[in-house]
C-alpha cells in the first residue's frame, strides 16, 4: 500500500507543510475507549508535549495570516482527527485563549465521547441547524476544560437541510468577534461532501494523517482540493 510508513518520509510524500508528529500512545485507560487529552494522568509526557508543540504551530501559523477558524479533517475514519481537535482546543485554552469547538462531524459526532458527556437529545449544534436555538443560545462553557461547545449527540436526521453554507456562516458569524478561536472538527473527507462545505466558511485547514493508514494520491489530492475551496491548508 502507498502510505505514509515513517514519519521521516512524511514531508517528501505529501504536499504541504508538515506540523508535526503526535507518537502513538498505549495509555492505560480507566474505561473503554477513554479519549486521550493532555490534561488526562494516563498520557504520557511525550505525548502531551507533541500535541502541544502541534497546537503552537498551527497557532503561529493562523496567528500570522490573521484566520481564528481552524477546520480540523482526515481523508479517512481513525485517523484521530477528533483527538486532535480536542487537544488543540485544550491547548489553546491553556494559553489563554478563548475557544470554541464545535463538532461538525454531522455522520458520526465523537466529541461528546471524547469529553465523556451524557447525550441529550440531538444536541446543540442540531438545535442550531434546526432553527430552534441561536448559536449563542446553544453554546456552552464546558468549566472543567475551559473550552465553550457546540456538539451533536447523534448522527444527524437531515444533512441536506442542516449543512447549508448560509447556516454554517451564521454559525461562524456569531462567535467570530467573541472567540479568539474556533476549531471544527468535520467529517473525513471520503466520508461525503460534508468536509467540503466547512471548508467554505473555514479559514484554515489541519488535516491528520495516520501512519501507514491513508492512500498518499488520496492524502495529495485531498491537500490539493482544500486549497481549491479557497480554505488555506495550514498543514
Amino acid at each position: 500500500r502507498f502510505t505514509v510508513k515513517k514519519s521521516a518520509a512524511a514531508g517528501k510524500q505529501l504536499d504541504g507543510t508538515i506540523l508535526g508528529t503526535i507518537p502513538f500512545e498505549k495509555a492505560r485507560r480507566r474505561r473503554a475507549k477513554e479519549a486521550l487529552l493532555i490534561r488526562l494522568p494516563i498520557v504520557s509526557m511525550q505525548y502531551a508535549e507533541a500535541c502541544r508543540r502541534v497546537a503552537t504551530r498551527i497557532e503561529h501559523h493562523v496567528r500570522r495570516k490573521g484566520h481564528t477558524v481552524i477546520l480540523v479533517t482526515s481523508v479517512n475514519e481513525n485517523e484521530g482527527k477528533s483527538t486532535v481537535a480536542a487537544n488543540l482546543a485544550l491547548a489553546l485554552a491553556d494559553a489563554y485563549k478563548k475557544v470554541l469547538l464545535i463538532d461538525g462531524d454531522l455522520r458520526k459526532p465523537a466529541q461528546y465521547k471524547v469529553f465523556d458527556e451524557k447525550p441529550q437529545g440531538p444536541g446543540p449544534l442540531a438545535e442550531v441547524l434546526q432553527g430552534d436555538k441561536t448559536p449563542r443560545e446553544a453554546a456552552r462553557l464546558n468549566v472543567k476544560s475551559g473550552v465553550y461547545e457546540l456538539f451533536l449527540y447523534r448522527a444527524a436526521a437531515s444533512l441536506e437541510s442542516m449543512l447549508q453554507p448560509e447556516k454554517l456562516q451564521a454559525l461562524i458569524d456569531a462567535f467570530k468577534e467573541e472567540m479568539d478561536y474556533i476549531v471544527i472538527d468535520c467529517s473525513p473527507t471520503a466520508a461525503g461532501a460534508d468536509a467540503e462545505v466547512w471548508m467554505q466558511v473555514a479559514q484554515s485547514a489541519v488535516m491528520v494523517v495516520r501512519e501507514d493508514w491513508s492512500d498518499v494520491r488520496v492524502i495529495n489530492d485531498t491537500a490539493d482540493m482544500i486549497w481549491q475551496s479557497g480554505c488555506e491548508l495550514a498543514g
